[in-house]
């Protein structure tokens, strides 16, 4: 595959697209039905209510500085060019909110390669090899290139991100799914963190009490007391939430969590009947 160039016109109205397409393309809250019936109210003690995490956590490079990141053009199957631009700009966008990384402006990308000088780079035909050389062209830390295929309602994401000094592979994220074009939308943004800083995946669990004092552990690990500042930031997967207060029924909670949601948990907990069990403090 060889990398385009295209006119400045058109540059810029990608550019001004992005910047639109950044709020557009964000999940909505009514998604994840299946993740929220696990989560559901079955004690009327729990709420499923999810909504999009905020910006995800994390500490850039120690020297200060961003890792820049090159996104080249996508190959494509069975898409139109502005469905695969679309993409593009969301992946973009997915990277640009990571602590610590920075994305190369398409318009940077595209001006490079359409200098005389870099002519041999811009028809170095698709690759690796060609990936690093642009990205180096462009003055990338990083560079993202890869597939989107699709065909009938199913579709694949290849994606593969190059250490632009070292000229090696760091990553590669290959997914499938099904069902309508919205589907991609969070799988390219997951894809986006898996290929580039996986351990900033993260889910959020917003706990709220009808009893102060309470020792709320996650998965084994104490978190903190009711009432809690601020949500607490959890790896996504299974969850188990168990609450405990001295003279209160034990409160415990099972349920799954998916990347870049928030799960409202609320607690009310009783008294412990006299002669029951209580929780230890």
């Amino acid at each position: 595959m060889m990398w385009s160039v295209t006119s400045v016109k058109t540059r810029l109205l990608l550019l001004i697209a992005a910047g639109l397409l950044a709020g557009a393309a964000r999940p909505s809250g009514g998604k994840g039905k299946s993740e929220r019936a696990k989560a559901g109210d079955k004690t009327k003690q729990t709420s499923g209510d999810k909504t999009p995490a905020a910006t995800l956590p994390g500490s850039p490079p120690a020297d200060g500085k961003a890792i820049r990141v090159a996104v080249l053009e996508l190959g494509t199957l069975g898409m139109s060019n502005d469905e695969r631009r679309s993409l593009e700009m969301l992946l973009r966008n997915s990277i640009a909110t990571i602590e610590g990384y920075a994305v190369v402006p398409l318009a940077d990308i595209q001006m490079a390669l359409s200098d005389p000088k870099n002519l041999a780079v811009a028809q170095c035909g698709g690759g690796p090899d060609c990936a690093v050389q642009i990205g180096r062209v462009v003055g990338a830390d990083r560079v993202v290139f890869g597939t989107l295929s699709t065909i009938g309602d199913a579709f694949s994401l290849n994606l593969r991100v190059m250490d632009v000094k070292l000229g090696k592979e760091l990553a590669r994220e290959q997914s499938r799914t099904s069902g309508n074009r919205n589907v991609l939308i969070p799988e390219v943004r997951l894809s986006a963190y898996r290929l580039v800083a996986p351990d900033k995946i993260r889910g959020y669990l917003e706990i709220v009490s009808s009893v102060d004092g309470v020792d709320i552990e996650i998965n084994g690990q104490k978190v903190g007391t009711t009432p809690l500042a601020a949500p607490v930031p959890v790896i996504p997967g299974d969850q188990v939430v168990v609450a405990r207060r001295a003279g209160f029924t034990e409160f415990q909670k099972e349920f799954h969590l998916v990347a870049f949601e928030r799960v409202k948990l609320r607690l009310d907990l009783g008294k412990a009947p006299d002669g029951a069990p209580a929780a230890s403090p």
